[in-house]
């Protein structure tokens, strides 16, 4: 959620699991805990109130924004009986039951009432509620990748990403097993006669004891992949999850215990586990490049990796760039931070719900005005005809550079400068635009500061109305998110397209001098690229404006001359 707009701070999301409990607030504040819902399924609403608490959220004025896979806990007999006691559970902590908005597969907000008749609807959601937050913020607080990786203590989810979008079909997880999207292979509770059935013992197979003696937390803490916690006695012998306990508990996975054993051949039996369950992932993942093969041209997959198991995560990453698979990652804990990428589902669900709420509010609509038209005679007049004319909506104006930026670019072919400082420079000549552009429209409140379009934002109310950008209220050199290439791929056009996924405006219209290519495909993706490929747009901004809602491209020119022959037939207030 950009952070040009502040949801209620009483939003919080909840990832219900089967194994954990896991709360976020909009604002990055999270609190997780282990919990068996197997034997605590009756205490579940005592732990969510604890939670709630620690996030000093009251829980008469909370907006509870849920996602559950801990329905499927043996404890209840079914997936409806599990639905509905935890929404039961859930539904004690607060005053009304329009407190809690539950989040469903399909990627829909559902009431109490509506999870409870369906609750094939919103099982096992969360793995979608992530995908579709990190799809949301793709190209703003988080770069466009094709696959996301999250890596729990129990399982992992695979997730590809194609054309702004979740590629995937696969929704109940029969479905998402079969497609290798859903692998019962995580960093903490996956039991090691799980991983393998025997390890290589001295050239010859050994097989396994089938008791789980050991997990892959013991293996990954023994190969220093994961850091100790010595209060933590949630292992399979109940001793504490530490290095030397560890080691011992694997021991045990071949009959053997730390006194017969020496360190160096348990870290051997550890690096095999690992490399086992590696490869499980690997062939998983296999499983979605081929999914992604007609969307990724001749290019590799950019993976996204959420979770805690940073130590896993990237052993996988390093197999897959030394096999050439993939060579671009990122990792969630370090794009945001180490709390939420640990409850990236819960934080997710909070984003999602407060963008809910967000688009309940009038149109944002962004509006480039190409600095071609900075010479059109009366420009200020037919901007305001233009604007009453559009269905009503909060306007914001951002201005091109014109023949100031192109000076530059004749300079810059002549001189063969810097391409980051020239870029740079470029966008700070886009302020003079914006000086011209508010001569022009004096009347309009001018947008220079983060501060200010923040407050700008938030302070909006429901009546259509207009303020103009400027560049220093969004775009800085030190934004190391956005992505957009410093050269002159990047122009005007991308920079608008990356305020409106900033601020999650519902529309960019470009305002331009001349009209979109005669012949333009009807394929969305197509569409955008074949503005590029005519020279219409600069080349960076198909893979930006594929995120935004809508998009539409105006010849203002074309337009003003059939203004000027109606402009007294029409009202020209804003």
């Amino acid at each position: 959620m950009s952070s040009y707009w502040t949801p209620s701070p009483n939003i919080v999301g909840a990832d219900i699991g089967g194994a954990n409990l896991k709360l976020a607030t909009c604002d990055g504040r999270t609190w997780s805990v282990p919990f068996a819902m197997w034997q605590q399924a009756d205490e579940l609403s005592q732990w969510l109130l604890r939670g709630l608490h620690a996030l000093e959220i009251e829980p008469s004025e909370v907006q509870l924004a849920v996602t559950m896979t801990g329905e499927l806990a043996d404890c209840f007999p079914t997936r409806r009986a599990g639905v509905r006691h935890i929404l039961a559970q859930a539904a004690d902590i607060v005053s009304r039951p329009e407190q809690v908005a539950v989040y469903t597969v399909d990627g829909h907000w559902w009431n109490i009432e509506q999870a409870v008749t369906n609750p094939w609807e919103v099982a096992a959601s969360n793995w979608r509620a992530l995908a579709q937050w990190v799809v949301t913020e793709s190209g703003a607080r988080l770069p466009a990748v094709d696959l996301l990786i999250d890596i729990g203590s129990t399982t992992t989810d695979l997730i590809p990403l194609a054309d702004g979008g979740i590629a995937t079909e696969a929704r109940t997880d029969r479905q998402r097993l079969l497609a290798g999207q859903l692998v019962y292979s995580g960093c903490q509770r996956t039991p090691l006669m799980a991983i393998a059935a025997e390890i290589d013992w001295e050239g010859r197979p050994c097989p396994l004891m089938a008791e789980r003696f050991a997990d892959t937390w013991d293996v990954l803490l023994v190969l220093g992949l994961a850091t100790a916690q010595p209060q933590c006695r949630d292992s399979a012998d109940g001793r504490p999850r530490t290095r030397e306990y560890a080691a011992a508990r694997i021991a045990r996975m071949v009959g053997e215990d730390q006194e017969t054993l020496p360190d160096s051949v348990v870290e051997a039996m550890a690096r095999q586990f690992l490399d086992r369950q590696i490869e499980t992932l690997l062939q998983a993942v296999d499983q979605q490049f081929r999914v992604l093969r007609p969307h990724l041209g001749q290019r590799r997959p950019r993976i996204l990796f959420s979770g805690h198991a940073a130590g896993l995560s990237r052993e996988l990453a390093e197999r897959l760039r030394g096999s050439g698979r993939a060579e671009t990652f990122y990792w969630l804990a370090e794009l945001v931070d180490e709390g939420v990428a640990r409850c990236a589902p819960a934080y997710a669900c909070a984003q999602l719900w407060a963008l809910q709420q967000a688009q309940s509010t009038p149109t944002i609509r962004v509006v480039k005005i190409g600095g071609s038209l900075l010479d059109l005679p009366n420009l200020g007049t037919h901007l305001r005809r233009w604007l009453t004319n559009e269905t009503p909506a909060h306007h914001l104006l951002i201005v091109g550079g014109g023949e100031i930026v192109e000076a530059m670019r004749q300079l810059d072919a002549q001189h063969d400068f810097p391409p980051t400082d020239v870029h740079w420079t470029c966008v700070r000549l886009l302020e003079a635009t914006s000086d011209v552009l508010t001569w022009m429209l004096p009347d309009l409140p001018v947008i220079g500061s983060p501060t200010a379009l923040a407050h700008h934002l938030q302070s909006r109310c429901s009546l259509p109305s207009a303020a103009i950008v400027r560049p220093a209220a969004f775009y800085l050199p030190d934004n190391k998110i956005s992505e957009l290439p410093n050269g002159w791929e990047t122009t005007s056009d991308s920079i608008a397209a990356y305020l409106a996924l900033q601020i999650h405006a519902t529309e960019l219209v470009l305002l331009k001098s001349t009209g979109v290519p005669a012949a333009a495909p009807i394929d969305r993706a197509e569409m955008l690229q074949s503005w590029a490929a005519a020279g219409l747009v600069d080349p960076t901004f198909p893979i930006v404006a594929s995120r935004i809602p809508q998009v539409r491209c105006v010849n203002f020119r074309s337009w003003c001359m059939h203004d000027n022959s109606m402009h007294g037939k029409r009202s020209t207030n804003l």
